[in-house]
């Protein structure tokens, strides 16, 4: 059984693959949390303009709510599966969120896709995953 998994997910293709994968496991997943992290360095190279920072905050909100209903969407998805879920929404650098999460919420794997979302990341195995992969003290699933 897979006690605790976490699923930090960008809603790309290849975190469909990792979605589809855990809904096949079903019952043998005891808890999951699905995990969106809004990278904060999209937002930092306008801090010096006050009228853009306050153009920012209101698309932060914006990515915050789509992240939010995406991530409901898909808990409806798993715990229609019998699969007990949550989910976390963090904002800055996702590995270092992704980590942080892994270590302190006790889990005991981590599922990732192999690719992300940015072009650079689709020709080779995403940066972020791997980065994971090699960094993190839990079992580490690597869906392709």
């Amino acid at each position: 059984m897979l006690e605790k998994v976490l699923f930090p997910t960008d809603f790309s293709e290849s975190a469909e693959k990792v979605k589809n994968n855990l809904l096949e496991l079903g019952s043998a997943i005891k808890s999951l949390t699905l995990f969106a992290v809004i990278d904060s360095r999209i937002f930092s190279y306008t801090t010096w303009l006050d009228e853009i920072e306050i153009d920012n905050l209101e698309i932060q909100g914006q990515i915050y709510k789509a992240h939010e209903e995406k991530l409901k969407a898909w808990q409806n998805e798993f715990e229609a599966k019998g699969i007990k879920t949550n989910y976390k929404i963090a904002e800055g650098i996702p590995l270092d969120e992704i980590l942080k999460e892994a270590e302190e919420g006790g889990y005991t794997s981590i599922f990732v896709g192999e690719k992300g979302q940015t072009a650079g990341e689709r020709l080779i195995l995403g940066s972020t995953a791997e980065k994971v992969i090699r960094k993190a003290k839990q079992t580490v699933v690597l869906v392709k």
